[in-house]
C-alpha cells in the first residue's frame, strides 16, 4: 500500500504515473473510438471510468504502444 506524505506527493505521483482518455490517444497516435474497442476487448483496463473520461497506468499505455511497434516490424 502507498502512503503519501502529503497530498502534493500524492499530486505528483498521479500526474507521472496515469494518463487520461486524450493523453492516451496521444501516447498510442490512435482515436478514442479505438482506445474504446481496445477497452471493449481487454487489451487495455482502465484504472478509473468516470461518465466522461477514462483513466489508464502510463506504464499500460507505453506497454501497448511497444507492442504495436514491435509488430510493425515484423
Amino acid at each position: 500500500m502507498y502512503n503519501f506524505e502529503s497530498r502534493e506527493k500524492l499530486a505528483e505521483y498521479f500526474r507521472s504515473e496515469v494518463v487520461n482518455t486524450t493523453e492516451a490517444t496521444k501516447i498510442l497516435n490512435c482515436t478514442r473510438q479505438n482506445l474504446y474497442k481496445l477497452v471493449k476487448k481487454n487489451v487495455l483496463n482502465p484504472i478509473k471510468e468516470t461518465s466522461k473520461d477514462r483513466f489508464f497506468w502510463k506504464a499500460d499505455i507505453y506497454a501497448r504502444k511497444e507492442q504495436v511497434e514491435n509488430k510493425k516490424k515484423l
